[in-house]
């Protein structure tokens, strides 16, 4: 099975991140696609190795954030830029993919709570 497919069927199987993507996509569908996209990639590769799902994992985040320890409070972030850097990728995009992928996280945690 193709990526794109995986990805739409992931879209399908996890109600947070397609809930996401449907409020993306009012507002520009290739946006959204880019978006999810990034995140599938994220998940795929290194959470899904470690978490059992989106929400396992907002949940990590959202009780980090919690944390009066600085490194715990940003833990979820400087693993989601390790992950990032450790691709090859151009700086500009590496840096907006990062940067989309914390906003998200951040509105997964708004929704969540």
């Amino acid at each position: 099975m193709g990526h794109k497919h995986e990805m739409v069927d992931w879209i399908k199987a996890t109600p947070l991140v397609q809930r996401w993507y449907d409020k993306l996509a009012k507002r520009s569908e290739a946006t959204a696609k880019s978006y999810v996209n990034n995140l599938y990639q994220y998940w795929r590769d290194l959470l899904s190795k470690r978490l059992p799902s989106v929400e396992a994992w907002v949940s990590e985040v959202e009780e980090q954030s919690f944390s009066r320890h600085l490194g715990v409070k940003r833990a979820w972030a400087s693993e989601l830029e390790s992950y990032y850097l450790s691709r090859k990728m151009k700086r500009k995009t590496r840096l907006l993919v990062i940067e989309c992928d914390a906003i998200l996280c951040t509105k997964f945690i708004s929704q969540s709570t």
